[in-house]
């Protein structure tokens, strides 16, 4: 994994927010994997539908 991509982990406020959320929503983690995601913009975009969808399936 690059530095880049570590460094972002790490200080993005808005990935550490998203991360929280989602373990609060699903009771479990989502951490980044490389051969997962091609970047990191899609990794947050993975987070915020998915914590969408769990927030749709509770209304």
């Amino acid at each position: 994994m690059g530095n880049g991509i570590m460094e972002t982990l790490v200080n993005d406020q808005e990935i550490a927010e998203l991360r929280h959320e989602y373990f609060e929503l699903y009771g479990k983690g989502c951490p980044y994997h490389w051969d997962t995601y091609d970047s990191i913009e899609q990794y947050r975009k993975y987070l915020k539908d998915k914590i969408k969808e769990a927030k749709e399936k509770m209304f």
